[in-house]
C-alpha cells in the first residue's frame, strides 16, 4: 500500500479526476438525475490523505474504504454541495447486503427472522 498515493502518483491522479467526473455525470444523465456538483469542477476539490493500517489480505481494504466513506460522507456532502446522502446510504447498504460476494448472504433469512421483528 502506498503511504501517500496522491503525491506518489499525482500525475495519474490528475488524469483520473476528469475521467471520474465524466463517468459520474454520464451516469447521472443515464438515470435522468441532475448533477450534484458543477460539471468539470471536480479537479478543484481538495485532496486529502488518510493513514490506514496496512492490510495484507487483499480484501480488508474494501471494508476500510467503505468505513472511511461513511465517516466522511456527511462532511463531504456539505462541503461539496452534493445531494441527500441518506438515500444513497440505504441503496449502498442493500446492494452490498445482497451482493454475491457477501459471505453472510445465505444467512440473511435467519438474521432477519432473529433481529428484525
Amino acid at each position: 500500500m502506498y503511504k501517500n498515493p496522491a503525491a506518489e502518483h499525482s500525475a495519474e491522479v490528475k488524469k483520473l479526476i476528469p475521467v471520474v467526473d465524466y463517468v459520474l455525470l454520464e451516469t447521472d444523465k443515464e438515470f435522468n438525475a441532475s448533477p450534484a456538483w458543477k460539471p468539470k469542477k471536480m479537479g478543484n476539490w481538495p485532496l486529502d490523505v488518510v493513514d490506514f493500517p496496512d492490510y495484507n489480505d487483499n480484501h480488508a481494504c474494501g471494508v476500510v474504504m467503505l468505513m472511511a466513506i461513511r465517516e466522511t460522507a456527511n462532511a463531504f456532502t456539505k462541503s461539496m454541495h452534493v445531494g441527500e446522502v441518506d438515500a444513497a446510504w440505504k441503496a449502498l447498504f442493500l446492494s452490498h447486503l445482497n451482493s454475491d460476494y457477501n459471505s453472510c448472504r445465505p444467512l440473511l433469512p435467519e438474521i432477519i427472522a432473529t433481529h428484525c421483528r
